[in-house]
Parts: C-alpha cells; sequence; structure tokens
C-alpha cells in the first residue's frame, strides 16, 4: 500500500514547520536562492515534496519563514548618544547580513517577515535619526542609506570570507594591470587605503561614520524644526547658535531712488539706478528690483 503523503519516512523526526525552516535556511545557505527548489528541500528532509504544503503553503511562504528565522536572531544594544546608536544597528545587522550571504537578497525582499526583531531594530535606528535633529521627511532615507550601505559591505565581507567574492583583485589589482592609464587620484588613494571589504577592522564602522557626518552636515543646513523633549542635539544647538545674530531694518528715510528693504512699507516702482548706489560697503550681492518707498 502506499505511503501517505505528509508523513515523513520511517526512523525520521516528525516533520514540523520549524524543522522545515531549518533546513530550508541550510539549504538556501549552501546553495544560494537559485538552488532552492521544493523538490529539493524534500529531498533533504526524506520526505515527499506534498508533505511540506502541509505545514506550509508555497515556496514563497518558506522563503518568508526563513526570512523571519534569521531576524529572529537580531538584537541592537541600546545606546544613549545618537552616533553610538548609528553605530550599533549598523554592527549588529551587519553581523547578521555577513553570517548569511547568500541570504542578503532574501533578507532585503521578506523584510516584512522579520516581525517585531526587525521592528524593535527600526525603532531605535529611526529614534536615533530623530534625536539628531534631521528633519522628519528625511529620516527614512537617512535610514535607507544605512541600511542599503550595510547590506553592500556586509554581503561582500560575507563573501569574500567564504572564498566566493567576484573581482577578487579588487581595484588595486585591476589598476595593476592597466599601468598606461594616467589616473593619479585613483593611485594616490590605493597607496595609502585598500579598496577591498573589510581589509582592516572597523572598516564597517568607518563607513558608517561618512554617513554620519553628512547627516550632521545635512542638519546644519536645515531650517529649526519643532522642539522635543530630547536632550539639545548637535543640528539643533549649531542651529540655535547661528540665529543669535537678528538682522533689523533701519526706519529712515531713503535718498532719491534707493532701495527699501523692509516687508511692512508700500512700494512703488522707481526709475532705474546705479547697482551700486545702495548696496552696504564692501556687499557684493545683486540688488533686488528697485523700489522706493511711497510719498
Amino acid at each position: 500500500m502506499a505511503r501517505r503523503q505528509g508523513r515523513p519516512r520511517r526512523g525520521t523526526e516528525p516533520l514540523t514547520r520549524e524543522r522545515i525552516l531549518q533546513a530550508a535556511l541550510e539549504l538556501l545557505d549552501g546553495h544560494g536562492l537559485e538552488g532552492f527548489s521544493m523538490r529539493r528541500l524534500a529531498a533533504e528532509l526524506g520526505v515527499d515534496p506534498m508533505a511540506l504544503y502541509h505545514h506550509l503553503p508555497d515556496k514563497e511562504a518558506i522563503l518568508e519563514g526563513v526570512a523571519g528565522l534569521v531576524f529572529s536572531k537580531l538584537r541592537v544594544e541600546r545606546c544613549d548618544d545618537w552616533r553610538e546608536q548609528v553605530r550599533a544597528f549598523a554592527r549588529s545587522y551587519g553581523e547578521l547580513v555577513r553570517a548569511q550571504p547568500h541570504l542578503a537578497l532574501l533578507l532585503i525582499q521578506h523584510v516584512e517577515a522579520g516581525g517585531e526583531p526587525v521592528l524593535q531594530a527600526s525603532e531605535q535606528l529611526y529614534a536615533a535619526l530623530e534625536r539628531s535633529g534631521l528633519p522628519g521627511d528625511r529620516i527614512a532615507q537617512a535610514a535607507d542609506v544605512i541600511i542599503d550601505y550595510v547590506h553592500g559591505f556586509a554581503l561582500s565581507e560575507g563573501l569574500a570570507l567564504q572564498g566566493g567574492a567576484p573581482g577578487t583583485l579588487g581595484l588595486a589589482g585591476l589598476l595593476a594591470r592597466h599601468p598606461h592609464l594616467n589616473l593619479p587620484a585613483l593611485r594616490r588613494a590605493l597607496e595609502v587605503s585598500s579598496d577591498r571589504v573589510g581589509a582592516a577592522p572597523g572598516d564597517l564602522e568607518r563607513g558608517v561614520d561618512i554617513i554620519l557626518a553628512g547627516i550632521e552636515a545635512l542638519c546644519r543646513n536645515e531650517p529649526v524644526r519643532a522642539e522635543t523633549s530630547d536632550p539639545p542635539s548637535f543640528c539643533s544647538v549649531a542651529r540655535r547658535a547661528r540665529q543669535k545674530t537678528v538682522y533689523k531694518p533701519i526706519r529712515t528715510e531713503p535718498s532719491p531712488g534707493c532701495v527699501v528693504y523692509s516687508s511692512t512699507m508700500r512700494f512703488r516702482r522707481s526709475t532705474p539706478v546705479s547697482q551700486n548706489a545702495c548696496r552696504p560697503p564692501g556687499s557684493t550681492d545683486t540688488p533686488p528690483p528697485k523700489y522706493v518707498r511711497r510719498p
């Protein structure tokens, strides 16, 4: 009599959702997405392929389950300083991707399967960027830049550790093959540093620091946002310092044809005057159209 579908073969462990996902994780880690199939997974488990569908409806559900299994290991240290919090997120997430480089694409495609661990880690990253003083409409963009950088760095480093990274020569090796090319900036940079991912300890953090410097520079050029209960940030303090100087208009009668800069006066078009007639000494800015106060 034929064996009923859905039952494991004699002598094997009972088939469960957890066992299927663990086997799928090992299969994906060893062969990547291109080498994954339901039939191959069933063979690894020693069951009929149809048995898998009694626990998970389709291949997509299995991939989402694997992503959730990997993300469940994500833990991010809590820090008071917003920069340290971003660095802690980058380190933890980088270690996760580095340990499973063949699953990087899967993690990107199925981030929603990460459940609570992903939401908790994301909250820490977004809260850190909020404390930086970055405007609200830039926070998600900044978070994406950080996550994408960590993805690329950790994926390249993880594949290199496994001996499967393409382009193992790097830019330095490629440049050595083309000594005739006039590329002075590239040669100078590679003489004092390496373009190989993970070539030196702390490479990931140094890259994150470059992103943080960009965020701080962006904050300094943004208008002041509403105050929050958080302690004053680097960006908000810098902005307030710049705003201590207030320029007020001088309420005097202008000379004929002179420009009056005020939003509380009525104006009329005047006859053309010399562009330098009413400029402050040393000013090189082009003045606005010439108006004078109505009599």
